[in-house]
């Protein structure tokens, strides 16, 4: 069975009179607990953060005032997978795109993931991604597997995954 999860920001017009970047222009630090705030201080995300930071999403994955979900690669998974060169080498267009592969733009948990077998999800401004379970094992586009959940912070969540998410 195949579902799509309702994008509720399609249809209530807000998306039309509330841009967060312009809310979030303003913002000289991470606030607290933040997902930002979390990428800049944890040693297993260090990768992905330092695509995040060169990249306009930075403002908004740092603004309280809206909820995110963020799929973050393990910094000890895509070590395995990727050379030292590929990965400090990633130009800014491909860190963008990695980057908006990464979030959704509300609160999405393990339970509302795994809650069928195949789901189409909408990451930002992005196509929607495919969203597989099988036993238990989450998979995004057949190319990264999630391999913890629900991590909590002030503005989303975020659930760490072995590999970049490719569209």
């Amino acid at each position: 069975m195949t579902s799509v999860y309702p994008i509720f920001k399609s249809t209530d017009m807000l998306h039309m009179y509330d841009n967060p970047e312009e809310r979030c222009d303003k913002i000289d630090k991470y606030p607290n607990n933040s997902l930002m705030d979390i990428l800049s201080k944890h040693e297993d995300f260090t990768i992905f953060y330092n695509l995040v930071k060169d990249t306009h999403y930075k403002k908004i994955l740092s603004c309280i005032d809206y909820n995110y979900t963020l799929f973050v690669p393990s910094d000890i998974m895509l070590k395995n997978k990727y050379s030292e060169h590929f990965l400090s080498n990633i130009r800014k267009t491909f860190a963008i795109e990695l980057t908006r592969n990464s979030i959704i733009d509300r609160i999405v948990d393990k339970k509302v993931l795994q809650s069928s077998k195949k789901a189409l999800f909408r990451f930002l401004e992005s196509t929607r991604n495919k969203v597989e379970t099988v036993d238990d094992n989450t998979t995004i586009n057949k190319c990264a597997k999630v391999i913890h959940w629900n991590h909590p912070a002030k503005n989303g969540i975020i659930h760490v995954t072995d590999n970049f998410i490719f569209t």
